[in-house]
């Protein structure tokens, strides 16, 4: 009865650590923070994302109107900056940026800088997550932190970027043009890459993070989210931030805060005020409260660090961090540890060779069935589930569930494949732990030379082998064992959820190998608990239950709106207009226009982050869309070369215009509107790409352009003019979206696009 008893609180040992390591990562409610009003920030945030408020949108100017009003209202004295912006990517727009400066007791120190954007991702996201709820965090911080009335030694610069959803070219534009670019010495930059979850902290810097590391302890912040892994994986993210520009071109080290769950929601018309998780914005708030009186008063010139740590956070603990130059040390030395206990269980007969077989079959088995069933499940799912082809984002609407599917069947599996005999004795099952020991050991080697931020999973091993270490001198205290689990469970189960989050659910079989890593560290204890067998059915009932679940929410509604899209394109030379979507499925919408047998595979005309195809074309009525005036005013000629100028002047209100080139055009220079392509970047434009240019209009300005290309290579440019206005163009009927759709994201949709050819000879 006794060893019931006790293996039923250690069970619930596991569970309540599990589910603290996920509620200890944010605040709840704003009493939780210092001064931060919940209530307040949320306003500013409906007031923002009321409109989707990309730059070059009416409500876009409201934005900016509102945010200056409330600068102001704190006695602040704002600017504005705006100008126009050609990125080395061929991205040109005119950002509006606001900015505003708190003068500090010390000038001549390096300034603080904390910075996020106001304006919202084309077309039809409302951007209250990404990045309203950033404006809302700054706006309110500085407001409590003003009326502590306690001057800074640091000035603090406070800026509001515009344009970042297009090109990064508010910061671009404040790096290149700004004169007090050069007097930062830190940027703490606010993002958000979904609507919800606990607020991920990431460093960029070109040199070491050790004191930024160090300083960032220092700060005392409640809720920190911080490891070495996080900036690993955030470079295999298709995108950077505004912190990016600073210390490509400024050598500026950052703080970048981000929360990313609820994937689903980002850029799209579901980033509301409504779908935003109070957690996600109090969690913002709480680092800004505890980093900005920080910084603001440290001497930032002392920031850069010729040396690298290993860092992570731990519940209770907070910050743990180490130099790099401990990886290889730590590493030998666990070999060395490990083979000594190797050594010792061996000769005095603690460990049994053939149990260690069997033990790495049943791993080898794990990594067959476990992984490869991961990987089964989102590939049918890709097969049969439209929720899935249609989603862009990588993440669905179910995709929590996927998660908890995984990791339930994952821990089955490894019960019952490590399920001791009843015959076995004490020594014998001590063996079974060696291979999983092992393997964590060998992948934490691989970690040492390819991924050296997540080398604190050596960690986890370290705990495991004292487990490992304690059985072989018949230490058989089931607490003081399942203690030494502890740390796999603290370190991995958070991490099971955010690759399949932050990367999409294709990395479904990472999560499921996590998962046997938190296997391994609470075998020790695990060997010896009654109920294994209804532990390990009830793993596979909650499994197989969110797999019916998964089943179940695969489906559109008003909560999980499909995307979808339409295009009219009008080409002025053929004098020909069609049809066209990017969407795998027909529904309500675009049955207004298709049916099936209008299903093509067809390369789409426009620059899109996934590069996605059209999938139905249909010809379209011809109407009177007045394309642009082109004109070419000159053409100058040496021996190597031939300089066009030309104007392009929109004859209707435009979002976009879009230039296209010859694969195999070489491109010597280009200027637009006076601004020009950085030499370092030309190669842009010779290596095979098509897209030259992407305007995201403003004011409907005329674009002036020069182009200079080899002499004697006549070319054709292709000009698209884009407008966000299909569904409310009168000369069409069409009816608008139910309400269990949405305006598919990361693509040119609801426009009428007018394409003519531009002849230069």
């Amino acid at each position: 009865m006794k060893k019931k008893i006790s293996s039923l609180l250690v069970y619930l040992l596991f569970v309540g650590v599990c589910f603290y390591s996920f509620y200890s990562l944010t605040p709840k409610n704003d009493s939780q923070l210092e001064h931060f009003d919940l209530e307040k920030a949320k306003q500013h945030i409906k007031i923002i994302a009321k409109e989707p408020h990309s730059i070059g949108t009416s409500y876009h100017g409201q934005v900016k109107k509102y945010i200056v009003e409330q600068l102001q209202s704190l006695g602040l004295s704002v600017h504005t900056q705006k100008d126009y912006v050609l990125n080395e990517v061929g991205q040109f727009t005119a950002p509006e940026n606001i900015i505003t400066r708190i003068e500090g007791s010390e000038p001549d120190r390096k300034a603080l800088l904390v910075m996020t954007h106001y304006d919202s991702a084309v077309h039809s996201s409302f951007g209250a997550s990404d990045a309203a709820s950033g404006v809302a965090t700054i706006l309110e911080v500085l407001r409590n932190f003003l009326a502590q009335e306690n001057k800074p030694k640091n000035d603090i610069i406070i800026l509001f970027t515009d344009a970042e959803e297009v090109g990064l070219n508010g910061a671009a534009l404040f790096v290149d043009d700004h004169p007090w670019a050069d007097e930062i010495g830190l940027v703490l930059n606010f993002e958000a890459r979904g609507s919800g979850g606990p607020s991920n902290t990431i460093i960029e810097s070109n040199s070491g993070n050790k004191t930024l590391i160090s300083e960032f302890s220092k700060a005392k912040t409640k809720y920190p989210l911080a490891n070495s892994l996080m900036y690993s994986v955030y470079k295999k993210l298709p995108n950077d931030t505004d912190a990016t520009v600073f210390r490509e071109q400024k050598d500026i080290p950052s703080f970048f805060f981000a929360f990313i769950d609820d994937h689903f929601d980002y850029h799209t018309a579901n980033d509301t005020a409504k779908n935003l998780d109070d957690t996600s914005l109090l969690h913002q708030a709480s680092y800004l409260e505890q980093l900005l009186p920080h910084f603001a008063e440290i001497d930032l010139a002392t920031l850069p660090s010729e040396e690298d740590m290993v860092y992570f956070d731990l519940p209770v603990v907070d910050m743990v961090y180490f130099p790099f130059a401990y990886i290889l040390p730590l590493l030998i030395l666990g070999w060395i540890v490990l083979i000594a206990l190797c050594l010792y269980g061996f000769r005095q007969k603690l460990i049994s060779f053939a149990e260690v077989a069997k033990s790495f079959k049943s791993l080898l088995l794990f990594l067959i069935l476990g992984l490869g069933f991961s990987w089964l499940i989102w590939f049918v799912s890709k097969l049969i589930y439209p929720s899935v082809q249609e989603n862009l984002n990588g993440f669905t609407y179910n995709g929590h569930w996927y998660i908890l599917a995984i990791s339930a069947l994952s821990l089955a599996l490894a019960h019952f494949l490590s399920y001791p005999k009843k015959s076995s004795n004490f020594n014998q099952r001590t063996s079974t732990l060696l291979p999983g020991i092992v393997l964590i050991l060998l992948i934490c080697t691989l970690i040492a030379f390819i991924l050296p931020g997540a080398f604190y999973f050596i960690f986890a091993f370290y705990f495991a082998l004292a487990a490992f270490g304690l059985r072989l001198f018949q230490i058989k205290n089931l607490f003081l064992l399942a203690l030494f689990g502890l740390p796999s469970l603290l370190i991995f189960a958070p991490l099971v959820q955010f690759f399949p989050v932050g990367l999409g659910l294709n990395v479904l079989p990472v999560s499921a190998l996590l998962i046997y890593f938190i296997f391994v560290g609470w075998q020790a204890s695990w060997l010896e608990l009654e109920y294994k067998k209804p532990v390990g059915f009830a793993f596979i009932f909650i499994g197989l239950l969110a797999l019916i679940v998964i089943h179940l929410k695969s489906d559109f509604n008003e909560l999980r709106p499909k995307p979808n899209s339409l295009l009219y394109v009008f080409d002025v030379n053929e004098n020909q207009a069609n049809w066209y979507s990017y969407d795998e499925h027909l529904d309500s919408f675009t049955q207004q226009i298709f049916d099936a047998q209008d299903r093509i595979q067809k390369a789409s005309l426009f620059d899109s982050k996934y590069q996605m195809p059209f999938t139905f074309e249909k010809q379209a009525p011809i109407l009177p869309f007045k394309p642009a005036q082109v004109s070419i005013k000159s053409k100058d000629s040496n021996s190597i070369s031939t300089r066009y100028k030309l104007t392009i002047t929109p004859q209707r209100d435009l979002n976009r215009i879009e230039i296209t080139k010859p694969k195999d055009l070489e491109v010597l220079s280009l200027k637009i509107n006076e601004k020009t392509i950085k030499n370092s970047a030309l190669a842009y434009y010779k290596n095979k790409r098509e897209s030259l240019l992407t305007y995201y209009v403003v004011d409907n300005d005329t674009l002036r352009i020069e182009i200079e290309l080899p002499k004697d290579k006549p070319a054709q440019l292709t000009l698209f003019e884009a407008s966000n206005n299909l569904l409310s163009q009168q000369k069409f009927t069409i009816k608008p979206r139910s309400t269990d759709q949405m305006p598919k994201p990361f693509i040119l949709n609801d426009a009428i696009i007018t394409q003519q050819i531009i002849e230069l000879k």
